[in-house]
């Protein structure tokens, strides 16, 4: 995702869950959590997707240096940014982990399945593997990831640009530079 990505995604999370707020990072100098009001308003790397309409509060743990750190999963949804670093937009992620014991498992568990749903609903998947030097096709379908439309027009707008796997060596494009 671009910015302008996560600016979309986080409207629509905020129109589907009006009380979702996005944490910046999860360590903070103090005992509050850093709220934004939208993902590309983040500092850090990571965000976390928090609904206040499930949890009005969330743990929030000392550190032996005066630092405070919140919670990575359970009442948060983790969202991991897309890295840009021209020429390439890495891939970012999402994670929830909780089990069928954890307090209010059914509505945390409908709001991981709205956020998926909203991004699949946006996002394509409609993309290839192509070595990055020759363009030479690697992987015709390429699953496991999505694509917003911003990032994809990123990817477009200059020859030269991918998408890239954050832990391997793959890189992708839009399925319809094929036919160009």
């Amino acid at each position: 995702m671009t910015k302008g990505d996560e600016k979309l995604f986080s409207d629509l999370l905020k129109a589907r869950f009006p009380q979702i707020t996005f944490l910046d990072g999860r360590v903070w100098a103090m005992p509050i959590p850093l709220e934004r009001v939208s993902i590309d308003r983040c500092k850090t790397s990571c965000a976390y997707l928090w609904d206040k309409q499930i949890f009005e509060a969330i743990p929030i743990g000392a550190y032996f240096d005066g630092q405070f750190e919140g919670p990575a999963n359970g009442p948060v949804l983790q969202y991991f940014r897309s890295l840009h670093e021209e020429p390439i937009l890495s891939s970012g992620s999402i994670s929830a982990g909780f089990s069928k014991d954890y307090p209010k498992f059914e509505e945390l568990n409908t709001f991981t399945k709205e956020v998926w749903k909203i991004l699949r609903k946006h996002g394509s998947s409609k993309l290839i593997c192509v070595d990055p030097e020759t363009l030479k096709l690697i992987n015709p379908n390429v699953t496991g990831y999505l694509a917003w439309p911003g990032a994809i027009d990123w990817v477009l707008e200059k020859q030269g640009r991918f998408f890239k796997d954050r832990v391997t060596w793959n890189f992708y494009l839009p399925a319809s530079t094929l036919k160009q």
